[in-house]
């Protein structure tokens, strides 16, 4: 080779040879020269190589007779040892480096990847439940996967009813142990192609696929209802959780495109579910979506509504169920629309309190409803009070007790209407403090839609309420149902026996008008006595009844 001929190994006064032991315990190997050479009295010399140990020998050729300078030679041959050698040394040497920095990148590399992998699965995937989560489902329907051809996606968007209670009497170790043993339920009702992945709080989704997606999302969507239903032990005790669903499916396979319309139709049918009651499973359907575009237009609109004075109020009076005289009025928020004209407030309560902004409204009902009796009271009618509906949101705000303080009104004048429901509102233990504080104020409370709800009377009375008012769903059927009948007896002798008036509204007829009254009603609220209007309409109502009466000698 080349460097041995460079070396000057090939020198014609030396005799050489190199021999290697590649692994300990090996027999030597000469590659250069003769295995004569190392039993010849040579002079070696030993080098470390990468694989293994050489041995350089070198002797003169003519032998080591007297005047061979031996010193002479010995310099010379570990000179040219050190000269053959230490390249090859060197060389040796990077090769080793080399080849250990590369197994160190490799390491590194498979370390790397690994992390990587580890990331991406957690960014994937819900820590407290290890389900996948909302970017993971994100990623399924914006690349569909397609287990068979055909297949259509099916999402089911589940949100548990009572996770809220189980929070606030349980804790949040509480609540993640429902979360868990939810998400433990979902991946067992789980097919193989299917996917269940909590995308946030108590909102789960189930993916599946399917030829022929209806039957199967209906019958998945029972079976997630009742199976999320059954009772949970959280510290030993039962719990009831259950869960409300949406459903939505691909009507024909899309392809390969976006499914993020899916989801959204998902969550349109969930909150269809949710109108409906606990545990209840919707479908998508093109009505749906139609009555969300309306809705959300009207929001828009109601925002707008509020900003422009379009809220206006109309009164309702109620009357001494004896003798028929005005003992006050109720006020009755409307909606101006300067399109769609006067709207009801069953048209648009529901955006109110999406929108968080019930307690708005209710503040501007009120000025409304103050200004007028203000006004009433200036041309001496004769309004004893003026009733308000008052939300919990409303009666929740800090500063409403200080804007009621200054209200320069006698006692028993202002009346707030609340709904039934206010008694398991989740700003409970705020109107527990706020409620008591309003009656300081000389400020009436009246039990509004009594008998509807699930609340129980002991729960209602605690607020101690001036007032109940019977629901016109409890009224309305008296005239032909002996039963109707005994139940509103039974609320009215409540009412008697805690010195509760009892306000009956939905009086359609004279004829309730009269049963009421033999019943023991104390108060008549209804189309049959009076419709709801304007201030000026009850100026002009309250002056023909008052003519009435001057004539009838009263």
């Amino acid at each position: 080779p080349r460097l041995y001929r460079e070396s000057g190994l090939g020198s014609t006064e030396l005799e050489i040879a190199i021999s290697t032991v590649p692994e300990p315990n090996a027999p030597q190997q000469v590659f250069f020269g003769s295995l004569e050479t190392f039993s010849k009295k040579p002079v070696e010399t030993s080098v470390d190589m990468v694989y293994g140990r050489w041995t350089l020998a070198a002797r003169p050729k003519q032998g080591w007779g007297q005047n061979s300078g031996i010193g002479i030679f010995e310099f010379y041959a570990s000179l040219l040892a050190l000269c053959v050698v230490a390249p090859i040394v060197w060389v040796g040497f990077l090769t080793k480096s080399r080849q250990q920095t590369i197994e160190k990148l490799r390491l590194h590399k498979k370390k790397l990847v690994r992390a990587q992998q580890r990331l991406e699965y957690l960014s994937l995937h819900d820590a407290l439940t290890g389900l996948p989560n909302r970017r993971f489902v994100d990623r399924m329907i914006s690349q569909p996967p397609r287990p068979a051809p055909g297949d259509c996606l099916i999402l089911i968007h589940i949100d548990l009813d009572r996770f809220k209670e189980i929070n606030d009497t349980k804790g949040h170790a509480g609540g993640d142990t429902v979360l868990q043993a939810t998400a433990f339920r979902l991946a067992d009702l789980a097919g193989p192609n299917d996917v269940a992945a909590r995308i946030g709080g108590d909102e789960f989704i189930f993916a599946s696929w399917s030829t022929n997606p209806e039957p199967k999302a209906n019958a998945l969507a029972q079976q997630i209802v009742d199976t999320l239903e059954q009772t949970l032990f959280i510290d030993g005790a039962e719990c009831l959780v259950g869960a409300s669903v949406g459903v939505a499916w691909e009507t024909e396979r899309a392809g390969d495109r976006d499914l993020s319309q899916l989801l959204l139709n998902a969550d349109l049918a969930l909150y269809e579910a949710k109108k409906t009651g606990r545990g209840r499973a919707a479908i998508f359907t093109e009505e749906l979506r139609s009555a969300a575009i309306h809705s959300k237009e009207l929001a828009d609109e109601f925002n707008h509504a509020l900003d422009r004075d379009e809220l206006v109020a109309f009164f309702q009076p109620q009357f001494n169920a004896n003798t028929l005289d005005i003992v006050g009025v109720e006020t009755l928020a409307r909606w101006d629309h300067p399109r769609k004209g006067l709207l009801a407030p069953d048209k648009f309560l529901d955006v109110a309190e999406r929108l968080g902004r019930t307690g708005d409204m209710d503040r501007l009902i009120l000025q409304k409803a103050l200004f007028e009796l203000t006004r009433w009271d200036s041309l001496g009618m004769q309004i004893p009070r003026v009733s308000v509906n008052m939300s919990a949101r409303r009666l929740a705000q800090p500063n409403l007790l200080a804007e009621l303080s200054e209200l320069p009104l006698a006692s028993g004048r202002l009346c707030f209407e609340l709904l039934e429901t206010i008694s398991f509102d989740e700003l409970q233990p705020v109107l527990n403090e706020i409620i008591p504080a309003v009656k300081e104020l000389g400020i009436e409370i009246e039990i509004d839609d009594f008998g509807t709800g699930h609340a129980s009377i002991v729960s209602l009375l605690r607020f101690e309420p001036r007032r109940l008012k019977i629901d016109r769903e409890i009224i309305k059927p008296i005239i032909a149902s002996p039963s109707q009948r005994r139940l509103v007896t039974s609320i009215i002798e409540i009412g008697r026996s805690q010195n509760i008036d009892i306000v009956a509204e939905g009086v359609e007829t004279m004829e309730h008008a009269k049963i009421l009254k033999d019943l023991g009603c104390h108060i008549l609220q209804g189309y049959a006595l009076a419709r709801p209007m304007t201030s000026e309409q009850l100026i002009e109502f309250c002056r023909i009844k008052d003519k009435g009466a001057t004539a009838a000698g009263r």
